[in-house]
């Protein structure tokens, strides 16, 4: 059936293209099989696609219209680089899309990959076959599902001559860099003074890069100024799917206040189901943490959970105890009855085809109306808030700082309802509000996190310890004595009858 639907597409728009007067815009996409990624039967990728191309050409004063965007759709067999032919398959692919891209007037674009297996061989080959002098008649890439440490990726020619960076940029990441997660984190785990974190990152073709992750989040959560009490990372270790995960958490949670999981949703609900009878979780003395960081946006997390647990059912006690950490472009505020919930339009593909469609916009205004031959098609992002319609109520926000691209987001906190423990509750009948709620957010630029409403754990009376010092700094070497409501510091230790005594040391 996909490669029917598939062949249709091909057949569709090469129809379309014949009648196009003139194409500004050539986007290369590469589908995969369903069976390769549980998004497939909650996303769509013609309604995404075309409907950032209708909504981002809306806001072109008229300029681009989606008569001047041309598709190019190729089915890849395979879910990793390993599998058959895969390789070849997409080499394949990206040759074509080279050699329409050396041979027109207007900016090629591959938005891509659909998995994370595939980020740095194509990122790479990109680089390297960028060689054309003028900058139109390369091949440039938009990625959305790829985990970077970096914005950008430069052509082979850059290390030759640095100072030409901005117009040897071929590759552009539209996604949750490493260090906006750790950021959002530290801040996370302070204001919630958990102290003792394990991370534990999912290992699968799919996301390779987690590992590089959770390596560069222990670096950034346990690297403190010396008058900062840093946190204590316990391990960092890999989860994956069939394999119990209750001998990882027994052997390093001992104890642990948090539990950041580096997963894909259908891992953590496999995590989250094994563990829910550990005592840890039952008496709630330990929280999880869960973003997945290819896949983060707040509107694309929600219905790819209800969607696993529609399909596998509800959640035992850890369910309880866990945080769903995911985000949204700064400045525009989430609302749980969206009509973007309703729709099959994955928010992060969306944003990598209006970006495209914006650039290009913004390189024929500035060029009077033909491409510049010696910009990068990535240029207006150097030039101060860049901003990208991408859907109604939904604009991104990039911005250029430090030599780096990057976008700006808020994040928000989501818990489950206790619904989703009740084991008889249908879960595929209930509203997005019956099964999540908001528990904070943490918005940009402020470095505070707001809680926006209660969290009750499995045991009520009780909850992950806190250590208070994570929050300000604490007075080392000075003994608090607490008596008839006053405070009063002394160095040293002390010893007073009747008195409660704490020394910070």
């Amino acid at each position: 059936m996909m490669r029917t639907l598939n062949a249709i597409w091909w057949i569709y728009t090469l129809n379309f293209a014949m009648v196009l007067t003139e194409t500004k815009l050539e986007l290369f996409v590469a589908d995969i099989n369903e069976s390769c990624w549980p998004e497939g039967m909650v996303y769509g990728v013609f309604d995404t696609i075309w409907s950032a191309i209708d909504y981002a050409t809306l806001h072109t004063n008229g300029q681009l219209e989606t008569k001047d965007v041309q598709i190019r759709l190729n089915y890849i067999d395979g879910c990793s680089m390993v599998e058959g032919q895969q390789i070849y398959s997409i080499v394949n692919f990206l040759k074509v899309a080279r050699m329409q891209a050396n041979s027109t007037i207007c900016y090629s674009v591959f938005v891509g990959p659909r998995l994370g297996s595939n980020c740095n061989f194509i990122s790479d080959w990109i680089a390297l076959g960028a060689d054309s002098t003028e900058a139109y008649r390369n091949l440039y890439q938009i990625s959305y599902s790829c985990q970077e440490a970096q914005s950008v990726r430069h052509s082979a020619t850059f290390f030759a001559n640095p100072i030409t960076a901005q117009a040897d940029i071929t590759s552009f990441v539209v996604n949750l860099k490493d260090l906006t997660i750790s950021r959002a984190l530290n801040i996370f785990l302070r204001q919630k003074g958990w102290t003792n974190i394990v991370v534990l990152y999912e290992t699968n073709a799919a996301v390779l890069q987690y590992r590089e992750l959770a390596k560069n989040l222990e670096f950034y959560l346990s690297r403190e100024p010396p008058d900062i009490e840093p946190l204590n990372v316990i391990a960092v270790h890999n989860l994956q799917l069939n394999i119990d995960p209750r001998g990882t958490v027994r052997r390093f949670c001992t104890p642990c206040q948090a539990i950041i999981l580096l997963t894909r949703p259908s891992l953590s609900y496999y995590f989250i189901d094994v563990v829910s009878n550990m005592s840890i979780f039952e008496n709630s003395e330990t929280a999880i943490i869960q973003v997945d960081p290819s896949n983060a946006i707040t509107y694309d997390v929600l219905r790819l959970w209800r969607h696993i647990l529609s399909q596998q059912g509800a959640l035992g006690t850890a369910a309880q105890c866990i945080f769903l950490m995911t985000a949204l472009p700064v400045g525009q505020g989430f609302d749980i009855s969206s009509e973007i919930l309703q729709t099959k339009i994955q928010v992060s593909l969306a944003s990598a085809v209006a970006l495209a469609v914006r650039l290009t916009y913004a390189n024929y205004v500035r060029s009077g109306g033909v491409p510049p031959a010696n910009t990068s098609f990535f240029a207006p992002l150097n030039e101060g808030f860049f901003m990208v319609p991408v859907l109604p109520n939904l604009t991104y926000r990039f911005s250029s700082y430090d030599g780096d691209l990057v976008e700006l987001y808020d994040f928000y906190f989501l818990t489950f309802t206790p619904a989703i423990s009740a084991g008889t509750t249908n879960i595929s009948a209930l509203n997005f509000e019956e099964i999540f709620e908001v528990y904070g957010v943490l918005l940009n630029p402020k470095q505070t996190f707001t809680a926006v409403n209660s969290k009750v754990g499995p045991n009520p009376n009780r909850h992950p310890q806190r250590d208070y010092c994570l929050l300000s700094s604490c007075f080392k070497g000075i003994t608090t004595l607490i008596k008839n409501g006053t405070v009063t510091f002394f160095k040293g230790n002390m010893t007073i009858g009747g008195s409660q005594i704490y020394n910070s040391d």
